[in-house]
């Protein structure tokens, strides 16, 4: 490890980032909101027993169905034998599960996969080495439809820690993710954030993420996004997760106040390039957890990956590889493939193939504005400064070309230079 990168390494235990203690005996529902309990027992640590208490007294409809994020997230649900009392509940043709006439309370099973088999991007409940867990919502927790008005709580009880509960973000939110357990935990603090890593091999971690630079990350995309455009966080946390070299995927995923990451393991010697990618992949995940810009999906991972590229690069000028790793995914060559408006709707049709070029090929369309704006201002101006004008357009996810209030946000750039890079690249 590179020791004047390495950041101060503290242990402390947490049995759920950002949670509050309740008392086990106690049901946590109020009359219009939809009470969860994720429930594990020493019988069988692998397995999850959830409990979805319904709302009472809202006025709400006679028939309710349950339905699962997991085919919208493009993830595997791990939802099991759902059911009201005793009795099972088949899944319909449009993949809900339909709620008996009278039924108050629904059951089911989530079995946890090994951490050293999954990855952060398949957002599964997984279970560490040590035996902490991470619960999952979009693969683990139904939702009801039609969605309630009140935030669902969700009070998880393990016998090796005191119970906890937390809010449910809204379906429009992004997910949650609840780490349930003694996970080793590293908190670092600056400008009203705090910021939690979780994780089995911290010492490790830190090495390649410092807490400290991740939060000037934070700090630099809530400047550029501007107060109407940053999402309010707190407190934040990261749960990492160790692969071995033959898995080779450095993956992230975003949720409300709880990111997933992974890293290459030490004792597999990784590069300088593989020590520094999880920089750039945490950075990617914090640009879309702070963000409020209502962009579509093309536009959304493209801003992410471009300036995460750019946090890293300005927050490490001093590591060579941190360099090259930009250098690389900007200035390589174009990959072959349809442009981003394409993607979009190939993935608006369920098809994700060519998803990855939302990164590369996304990534080199924003560096080519951004040179623009420099050049056009003569240096005095750059993507920054009109990142909050961009993401006022709400560009819609259906169109096959930019508005014309794209042009027009850009106007400081000739709108023939615009009109070629959207050629060239959408």
């Amino acid at each position: 490890m590179n020791d004047s990168h390495r950041a101060v390494f503290a242990t402390a235990f947490i049995a759920s980032a950002s949670a509050c203690t309740v008392s086990e005996n106690t049901e946590q529902s109020t009359n219009n909101a939809p009470a969860y309990v994720i429930e594990l027992s020493d019988t069988t640590p692998a397995q999850a027993s959830v409990r979805l208490t319904l709302p009472k007294n809202s006025g709400a409809p006679t028939e309710w169905k349950l339905y699962s994020r997991a085919a919208q997230m493009n993830v595997n649900s791990q939802v099991q034998d759902v059911r009201c009392d005793d009795a099972r509940i088949a899944k319909a043709d449009d993949d809900s599960w339909p709620v008996p006439a009278g039924c108050a309370v629904i059951n089911w099973t989530v079995d946890f996969v090994s951490s050293a088999e999954t990855s952060p991007g398949d957002q599964q409940s997984a279970v560490m080495p040590s035996g902490w867990r991470v619960f999952s919502s979009p693969s683990s927790l139904l939702r009801l439809s039609p969605a309630p008005s009140a935030l669902a709580t969700v009070t998880i009880i393990d016998k090796k820690s005191p119970p906890t509960i937390r809010k449910l973000p809204a379906d429009s939110a992004p997910p949650a993710y609840f780490v349930i357990g003694a996970a080793p935990l590293l908190r670092a603090a600056a400008n009203d954030v705090t910021l939690n890593y979780a994780g089995e091999d911290l010492e490790t971690v830190t090495a390649y993420v410092s807490p400290q630079e991740h939060l000037k990350g934070i700090e630099y995309f809530k400047s550029i996004l501007g107060e109407e455009k940053s999402r309010e966080t707190p407190e934040l946390t990261v749960v990492w997760y160790g692969v071995s070299r033959e898995r080779h995927e450095i993956s992230g995923a975003a949720g409300y106040d709880t990111m997933l990451a992974n890293y290459i393991l030490e004792q597999d010697n990784p590069s300088a390039a593989e020590f520094y990618r999880p920089f750039v992949l945490v950075l990617h995940e914090q640009f879309h957890q702070i963000s409020l810009l209502p962009a579509p999906i093309w536009a959304g991972e493209s801003l992410a990956q471009y300036f995460a590229l750019k946090a890293a690069k300005k927050i490490l000028p001093e590591i060579a590889a941190v360099q090259e790793i930009y250098a690389q995914e900007i200035n390589g060559p174009l990959d072959a493939g349809p442009g981003l408006l394409t993607i979009q709707q190939q993935i608006m049709n369920g098809d994700y193939r060519n998803y990855s070029l939302l990164y590369t090929r996304g990534a080199k369309f924003w560096s080519a504005i951004d040179t623009a704006i420099a050049n056009a201002s003569g240096g005095a101006a750059s993507l920054d400064d009109y990142l909050p004008a961009i993401g006022a357009l709400d560009i819609d996810a259906k169109a096959t070309e930019l508005p014309v209030a794209f042009f027009n946000a850009l106007s400081i750039v000739d709108e023939s230079e615009l009109k070629a890079l959207a050629s060239a690249y959408l």
